[in-house]
C-alpha cells in the first residue's frame, strides 16, 4: 500500500443535486459537502483539518487538527466534526475567509 492524501477545500456550497446534509452553520441552515467524509469512511483513511493563520503580510503558518475518534462513527459525525472546525477557524478569523462564495444559495426548500 502506498501512503496518500487528499485534500479538500470544502467550505463551498455544494451543487443542489448534491445537498443531502444540512447543519446549522454561523447560525443558518446549511448545505454541506460529505464527499471528504464519505472518502474517509470508505478509505479508513484518517481526517485532518489544515488552517492557515496569518503571522504578518505575506506570511503564514499552517496549523493541523486531528480529528477525535469518536467523529469516525458515521460520516454525519465527520461531516459535523469538520464543519465545527472550520466555524470555529472562521470566527477567530473572518477577515480571511472568502465571505463572497455564496455558501447560502441554495435552502432545504
Amino acid at each position: 500500500k502506498n501512503p496518500g492524501s487528499n485534500l479538500f477545500i470544502a467550505d463551498q456550497s455544494p451543487p443542489k443535486s448534491q445537498c443531502e446534509f444540512y447543519l446549522d452553520f454561523l447560525n443558518q441552515d446549511t448545505p454541506v459537502f460529505m464527499g471528504a467524509a464519505k472518502l474517509t469512511k470508505a478509505t479508513g483513511n484518517k481526517m485532518v483539518f489544515a488552517h492557515m493563520e496569518r503571522t504578518r503580510r505575506g506570511y503564514y503558518d499552517i496549523h493541523f487538527t486531528d480529528c477525535p475518534d469518536e467523529a469516525y462513527e458515521s460520516v454525519e459525525n465527520l461531516t459535523v466534526w469538520f464543519n465545527q472546525v472550520l466555524e470555529e477557524k472562521i470566527k477567530m478569523t473572518p477577515e480571511l475567509w472568502l465571505w463572497s462564495h455564496r455558501r447560502w444559495k441554495h435552502s432545504r426548500h
